[in-house]
């Protein structure tokens, strides 16, 4: 038993390192004496899965090449008078071995299949929730801009307002000054016209001093002219008195 193992295990390293066999899988099925050999070691079947999915079934010597038994064409083989039996085993246990690695095979897709759809779920859910976070983006940016308009529109109401006023600030400015000029001018105009009349009062004084130089006479006094003012219109009012009865008007 431990001989075979080990021939087992020799058969399927120099197949492994052979570089004209291109294999996935090398299953060392059974051992059957080849009396073509002429020894006493025993042929060995190797199940071999090629990487293009094609199954052969090999009958390897230890100390001989590989002799490559396809499924289909086992009967053009040259093989020892036992071999038929074995062959119909190894075709079983081929077609065994083709079912399990399908079973795999279809195992392993259908876990790539749920995780394919679970990994699209996430993404579907990723993407649900990415478009209601981008509608209420497009809502708050919506609101903003409304937001900004409206301000913008204030700004521009508040210029106006502001350009407003100062226009109105700077025409109350001119008018001001150009009242405050007037009254200047005003000012000094009758500034004037008092040096005038100061000028001519200064004069009439001096003339009137020269007539009383010139006639030898006192300059009358306030008092006097206010009592010939007071004792004028007593008269007038005796004058003017209206006749009683029985008095005679002279004139």
């Amino acid at each position: 038993m431990k001989l075979r193992k080990n021939s087992c295990n020799r058969v399927t390293a120099r197949l492994r390192s052979n570089s004209r066999i291109r294999a996935t899988r090398l299953h060392p099925i059974f051992v059957q004496p080849d009396f073509r050999l002429r020894s006493v070691h025993s042929c060995i079947y190797v199940y071999l899965l090629c990487s293009n999915g094609i199954p052969h079934l090999l009958s390897v010597s230890p100390n001989t090449h590989p002799l490559l038994l396809h499924p289909d064409k086992n009967g053009e083989q040259e093989m020892a008078p036992s071999v038929p039996r074995t062959r119909a085993a190894a075709a079983l246990r081929m077609k065994q071995i083709a079912l399990d690695n399908q079973d795999c095979t279809i195992r392993r897709l259908r876990a790539q299949l749920a995780t394919e759809r679970r990994r699209l779920a996430a993404t579907k859910k990723e993407l649900e929730e990415t478009q209601v976070a981008l509608e209420a983006s497009h809502k708050v940016i919506v609101g903003l801009t409304e937001i900004g308009l409206s301000m913008s529109k204030k700004t521009e109401k508040m210029k106006v307002k502001k350009q407003q006023v100062r226009a109105n600030h700077v025409e109350c400015h001119q008018k001001f000054q150009a009242r405050i000029h007037e009254a200047e001018d005003s000012m000094q105009a009758q500034h004037l016209l008092i040096e005038a009349l100061v000028d001519e009062k200064d004069s009439l004084l001096q003339t009137i001093h020269g007539l009383q130089e010139a006639n030898n006479a006192h300059a009358p006094f306030d008092g006097e002219w206010e009592e010939e003012l007071e004792e004028e219109p007593e008269e007038e009012e005796i004058e003017d008195a209206p006749l009683g009865e029985g008095e005679i008007d002279d004139e």
